[in-house]
């Protein structure tokens, strides 16, 4: 049967009178900490706590590729005036959840892929995750830049991209479509897969324009799995203007 704890009072130079329970401190010690001092205690706490999160999510952002146009995308502020855009939103907050594997995004110019991609990118980022958005032909050129220099190796350059918890290459199909850019797409993509790494992938072309762009390889890896939505409703800028 366990002793029972008796409150003890004290006072508290800044809180006045005080009942507390005793506790044993790393000495051995029993002492009683002022209730008032406590709670401000946990406060600042909680405030330190919030502001390093803050701080984190702001290196994580300027580091994440994520353009400026979009820092603040968020799922509930992607305006919906077509039944596809709910359908994409509700599997993009599905996919936000949990990414397991890719998602693709496909269909016309303008119709809000990239804010959707950011939204998610965001969303994991606040809850720890190392996000990278880029465009495809940007991730080749960075790659391809290091045979060029020696300021990095070719494996430095590729863990930019295969690393990420979360990567978003955007504008697949966009990219100059040579050999040596579909073995670059393939091998980001196919490390990513080994480390089963989720991928947002964004095109405007079709799925099979897509497929040619990366290589059969990494798009037999890419479709295991994999989540795709075709937007093919109008222009979402425009509606963002009205």
């Amino acid at each position: 049967m366990s002793a029972e704890v008796i409150p003890i009072g004290g006072r508290c130079e800044r809180h006045g009178p005080y009942t507390g329970q005793p506790i044993r401190g790393f000495s051995g010690r029993l002492r009683v900490i002022c209730p008032g001092c406590e709670a401000e205690r946990q406060d600042r706490a909680m405030l330190t706590e919030a502001a390093e999160r803050e701080e984190r999510f702001r290196r994580g952002l300027a580091a994440s590729g994520i353009e400026a146009l979009f820092a603040g995308a968020t799922l509930d502020g992607y305006r919906m005036t077509h039944p596809g855009q709910v359908q994409a939103v509700s599997v993009c907050r599905g996919y936000a959840s949990s990414p397991e594997r890719c998602l693709i995004l496909v269909g016309t110019t303008g119709t809000g892929k990239t804010h959707l991609a950011s939204a998610i990118l965001l969303q994991r980022m606040r809850r720890g995750d190392a996000v990278r958005y880029t465009t495809a032909a940007s991730a080749v050129q960075t790659v391809q830049d290091v045979y060029r220099s020696k300021d990095r190796t070719v494996r430095e350059a590729v863990e930019r991209y295969s690393r990420p918890d979360l990567l978003c290459l955007d504008e697949l199909g966009m990219q100059v479509e040579t050999d040596s850019a579909a073995r670059i797409l393939t091998q980001i993509l196919d490390e990513r897969y080994a480390a089963q790494r989720p991928t947002i992938l964004i095109s405007n072309r079709g799925l099979d324009e897509v497929a040619a762009s990366i290589g059969d390889r990494a798009w037999s890896r890419v479709q295991e799995g994999a989540v795709t939505l075709v937007c093919v409703w109008p222009d979402y800028r425009r509606t963002m203007v009205k």
